[in-house]
């Protein structure tokens, strides 16, 4: 499995190159190893961000089912637990 680091922190720096490139655009054209980087810089940043909204999405997911089972050992048969883990979802 490969190890991805802070997503957070990537698509930072990714969205900083991008911002600073295009600021740099506004005064002058750029060179063709900017405009390179420029459009490497971009790709990240989209992954990223697609990525960062999965693991948003994970976490959301994996927090809704230990709260599931949480209700589930503490009143089997609450169903005004079973209501709350359903709005905490939404």
């Amino acid at each position: 499995m490969k190890h991805i680091g802070s997503v957070h922190l990537q698509l930072a720096i990714a969205k900083e190159i991008v911002f600073r490139l295009d600021s740099a655009q506004d005064t002058r054209v750029l060179a063709p190893h900017e405009l390179a980087l420029r459009r490497k810089a971009k790709l990240c940043s989209l992954g990223l961000a697609s990525l960062q909204r999965t693991l948003v999405r994970q976490r959301a997911r994996i927090t809704y089912q230990r709260a599931i089972e949480v209700a589930k050992i503490i009143s089997p048969n609450c169903e005004l637990m079973m209501q709350f883990c359903s709005e905490m979802m939404r």
